[in-house]
This record gives structure tokens, C-alpha cells and sequence, in this order.
């Protein structure tokens, strides 16, 4: 009742001071009046949507066989979130007492989409929720590398119909491949080592050129910057995350034995505090 009363007050008021002004400044006054309102209707204010500019940093943890636990747990609770994942290398599974002490998504990695097909439903009944194909010259099977758009797409096709999501780690593809590649992927890992261990400036460069490329076939695809202990620094990791982060979405730290841990944990501290 009191909308109503306060509407029809205003609506009155408004009339009086027309009718007023129309004896004062004429009929032209009104017809004035009129086009502004007609005009307000139809061009209403626009709203403007803040895009934020800070994003989810999603990290994948790589679990190499013979890395004692006891070191590997404590770096992994410091970083890991739920976005994160926590990956067994090379063909293996994750052992229980790593993940029921870490809050993450689960995957395991292979080299060869018949692994993928092999193991996806007994993955999925276990809780993961990724796989990670790791299609490179050294250890994929040379027909897979020859048809490297066909072997992603039967990975691909093994892990969705079973509940996975495929994320690829590419070694030795070219990228004319790329767009083609991630339109049957849903996370994308660039082993970028060697690019890292290079000039800063064509490092950026070739990420963001890269990452245009994955993109154009999959607008949502989660890409991951991997380093190496073996290969880069810490300040070049550090830096490459820096010139980086506005196209990637977290990184990976690839490491060789336990000594190297510690440098490890101080990358994904940089990233953590820096996203």
C-alpha cells in the first residue's frame, strides 16, 4: 500500500509541475519532456561486470617411485588445494598413506593410450579423477607419435567415458598440432624446461604463443607450466611464472631424487604468493 501511494504521489506531482510549466513555456515544453522520457526508457543504464584479475592456481604434484613419503607429504600439505593434483609418475598408482593425508584431485600418468583404455575404469572405481597422457618420442609407441591428434583423441575418448578428465603432457609434437590436439583434452601440461633455461624474453614468447594455439581448440583448457630442478633455477622458475601467469594456470615441478625437494617447495611458495 505504501509503494502504491508513494508512486501515485510522485506521478501527481510530476503532472502538476508539467501542467504548470506547459502554461509558462508553452505546449513545446511538453513534447520535451515526453522525447526524454520515451528516450530514458529505451536506453537504460548499462551495468558493468568486473572481470576478476586474480585466478585459482591449480598445481600438480608429480609422486616419483622411491621418493620417501615422510619428505614428500609436508611440501604437498603446504600448497595443495582441491583444484590441485596430485599425480603418480610413469604408470603406477598412488599409494594410500599419500593420498589420504592430501586433499586433492588424484591421477596417475601413462605413456601409451592402450595403458589409458586398460586401466581408465579400474581409475575411475578408485577414486581418480584424472589421467594424465604423456605422449613423448622417448617412451610413447612410434605409432602413437605418427598420429599424435588420433592417439590423443582415443585417449581421450577412454578416459571421458569413464568419468576422467584427460589432461596431455606433450613432448617432441609440433605445435601446427596443438588446436587440434586440445579440442578432446581438459588440461594441458607444457613441459617448457628447456625453454625456461633460456632467454626470459623468447621463454614468454613462446608460452604465450603456445598457449593461443591450445586454446583455439579448447577455450577452457587448464594449462600447467612445467620446470625441472635438473634444468632450470629457482630464479628462472620464479621468473617464468612471472612473465607467465596471465596465460597459465599453475605449474609443475619436475624433480629427480628427495636432495631436490626443498627447491621444490620454494617454487610453489613463489607461485603461491605471487598468483
Amino acid at each position: 500500500m505504501y509503494l502504491k501511494k508513494r508512486r501515485g504521489m510522485v506521478i501527481s506531482i510530476t503532472t502538476l509541475i508539467i501542467m504548470v510549466a506547459s502554461v509558462v513555456l508553452g505546449t513545446g515544453f511538453i513534447s520535451y519532456v515526453f522525447s526524454m522520457f520515451v528516450f530514458a526508457v529505451n536506453n537504460p543504464p548499462q551495468l558493468t561486470i568486473a572481470t576478476p584479475t586474480t585466478q585459482s592456481v591449480t598445481f600438480v604434484f608429480l609422486v616419483r617411485t622411491g621418493s620417501p613419503e615422510s619428505n614428500l607429504i609436508p611440501i604437498y600439505q603446504k600448497h595443495v588445494t582441491s583444484t590441485s593434483i596430485v599425480a603418480q609418475f610413469a604408470n603406477n598408482l598412488l599409494d594410500a598413506n599419500v593420498t589420504s593425508k592430501i586433499v586433492s584431485q588424484k591421477a596417475t600418468t601413462f605413456f601409451s593410450y592402450a595403458d589409458i583404455q586398460g586401466n581408465a575404469t579400474n581409475l575411475h572405481n578408485l577414486g581418480y579423477g584424472w589421467v594424465i597422457y604423456d605422449l613423448e618420442g622417448s617412451y610413447s609407441p612410434p605409432n602413437e607419435m605418427l598420429d599424435p591428434v588420433g592417439s590423443v583423441q582415443q585417449a581421450s575418448q577412454a578416459a571421458h567415458n569413464n568419468g576422467l578428465k584427460l589432461m596431455l603432457s606433450p613432448a617432441g609434437i609440433s605445435p601446427a598440432y596443438y588446436a587440434n590436439m586440445s579440442k578432446y583434452t581438459d588440461g594441458w601440461v607444457m613441459q617448457a624446461m628447456n625453454l625456461i633455461a633460456g632467454d626470459p624474453t623468447t621463454m614468454s614468447n613462446t608460452v604465450h604463443n603456445y598457449v593461443s594455439k591450445i586454446k583455439s581448440g579448447n577455450s577452457n583448457e587448464i594449462i600447467i607450466l612445467q620446470d625441472s630442478v635438473n634444468l632450470d633455477t629457482l630464479d628462472q622458475m620464479n621468473n617464468a611464472w612471472d612473465l607467465t601467469k596471465d596465460v597459465v594456470n599453475g605449474i609443475t615441478v619436475f624433480y629427480s631424487d628427495p636432495s631436490q625437494l626443498p627447491i621444490m617447495d620454494s617454487a610453489y611458495a613463489h607461485v603461491d604468493g605471487n598468483n
